[in-house]
């Protein structure tokens, strides 16, 4: 896993600042911006799908993300959530 780390040019492998057994995995600037035109691209994709939406359905679509949200929080502070 260390070699595949630091053979990519989006990431870069760090001494975690707590612990110098642990390596803390971060994207470069270079992974920065593939992580934001990625973004962008999921977005507009998001933005195209739901032009197709009624208000209603539209409406309802986004109070289950936010359920979906609320129930994930729950279990991130239980640590029951999906890894």
């Amino acid at each position: 896993m260390v070699a595949l780390v630091d053979a990519l040019e989006e990431a870069a492998r760090l001494r975690s600042a707590e612990d110098r057994r642990r390596n803390t995995v971060e994207p470069t600037a270079h992974g920065q911006e593939i992580l934001h035109r990625a973004e962008q691209a999921r977005a507009e994709a998001e933005r195209r799908f739901l032009a197709a939406l009624s208000d209603a359905d539209a409406e309802f679509l986004a109070a289950l993300r936010t359920l979906a949200g609320v129930a994930e929080a729950e279990r991130e502070q239980d640590g029951t959530a999906a890894r």
